[in-house]
């Protein structure tokens, strides 16, 4: 994976891995490259026989390399999770058009406070879910790229959540109950907080942190069918009562 790179005079010797080192003479240094990166990763100078002088470590930079490499592979255990949580937010998108649509074709009262508080919020879980799984099944060199977009996620979703509770409390078409607050406050806060800190611990702790995220995309998932469901059934039995008033 790395190839180390000894600069001597005007020539560049290859070596086979980091114990090379010890059998070094002469001051030189060192580049670490990163063969499918295909980039130099780490620099540090050797002085021959002194390596209180060394300025870098030669071991802390191969324990690095090994915990990235352990890191990057976790991400492809989970590719084949990523493409279904990623088809089925897609999926899910689309047929959030049609609840809109059946909104849109009945008489129910109705406002934009109403829909951006209820009806807005869905999509925007499954793209979230959605946008979860393409950056974690993304081709990443590096764990910090994705964990700071997973970051940013985690704290844009917590921001609009704040957003969807202020405007939840503002609306006057229909009264939420208890149910209603943890479906479209509680528990996608909780998930994007959870995003939040998972990002934080992800570079550290990669394999116990890759299951949180994918309980906390998971949940996002199932928020949004439950949202949708509850959506279409309460306008199926607000739009059915007055057609069962109409035959009493």
């Amino acid at each position: 994976m790395y190839t180390i790179y000894q600069e001597i005079a005007s020539f560049i010797l290859p070596c086979s891995g980091l114990s090379a080192l010890h059998g070094l003479r002469h001051d030189c240094a060192i580049l670490v490259y990163n063969r499918d990166s295909q980039e130099f990763s780490h620099f540090f100078l050797y002085h021959a026989g002194r390596p209180d002088r060394t300025f870098g470590d030669p071991l802390a930079i191969e324990r690095e390399s090994i915990m990235q490499e352990a890191a990057l592979s976790s991400l492809t255990i989970w590719q084949n999770f990523y493409v279904i949580i990623g088809s089925a937010a897609a999926a899910l998108t689309g047929l959030m058009f049609v609840v809109v649509t059946l909104i849109m074709g009945t008489r129910m009262q109705r406002s934009s406070g109403t829909m951006g508080a209820f009806g807005t919020p869905t999509v925007v879980h499954f793209c979230v879910a959605l946008l979860i799984a393409a950056i974690l099944s993304a081709p990443w060199q590096v764990l910090w790229n994705a964990s700071l977009l997973l970051g940013l996620c985690g704290l844009g979703g917590v921001v609009y959540i704040v957003i969807v509770l202020r405007r939840t409390s503002r609306q006057t078409d229909y009264k939420p109950v208890l149910e209603d607050w943890l479906w479209h406050t509680v528990f996608p806060l909780v998930s994007y907080i959870t995003l939040v800190v998972a990002a934080i611990l992800l570079i550290g702790n990669p394999v116990p942190t890759l299951f949180a995220i994918g309980a906390a995309t998971v949940l996002l998932l199932f928020i949004g069918i439950h949202n949708a469901w509850d959506t279409v059934t309460f306008i199926v039995v607000e739009y059915s009562q007055p057609e069962n008033k109409g035959q009493g």
